[in-house]
Formats: structure tokens, sequence, C-alpha cells
């Protein structure tokens, strides 16, 4: 499940897995694991490309699917939207 602390975990790390890692997973700080943060780092490119206007309806209907699935507040949207927009 996607929240808001794990967001702003990944977001701390602009998305770099690998320092993410080194800094967190091996001294076992972590919130984030190895699925949220590819799922998390999957919506973000997938709204880039919807922001941008490059998403087919597919696409979009897919990408919000998962949102739904995977994320209870729907602040968690609004909020992977912006992301992508800054990373």
């Amino acid at each position: 499940m996607i929240t808001m602390e794990k967001l702003k975990e990944f977001e701390a790390y602009k998305g770099f897995y690998d320092g993410f890692y080194t800094e967190k997973v091996q001294t076992h700080t972590n919130i984030n694991n190895g699925e949220d943060w590819s799922l998390i780092a999957d919506l973000l490119q997938n709204f880039k490309f919807i922001n941008t206007g490059m998403a087919g309806k597919e696409l979009m209907e897919k990408t919000y699917a998962k949102l739904e699935q995977h994320a209870d507040d729907p602040e968690i949207g609004a909020y992977l939207k912006a992301l992508a927009m800054r990373i």
C-alpha cells in the first residue's frame, strides 16, 4: 500500500534506489520495500506521460486503476501527479 510517508521517503531520494538502499535498507531504517519503490516509480513514470498529454486512454485507465488498488488516500494521486513534475 502506498502511503504519504512512503512517497516522502521516495521523494527524499529523488527516486535513486541505490542511495536509498545503501542508506536505509542496509541499516534497516527503511519504510519502503523494493516492491513499493518499483510501484511508485512506475506510477510516477505514467503520470509524467499523463501530465504532458502523451498518455493514451489505456495507459490512463491502467494507471488510475493501479493507483486505486494501491492507495487508500485520495491525496496520494494528487501528490504523485505533482511529484512527477518535480522528479
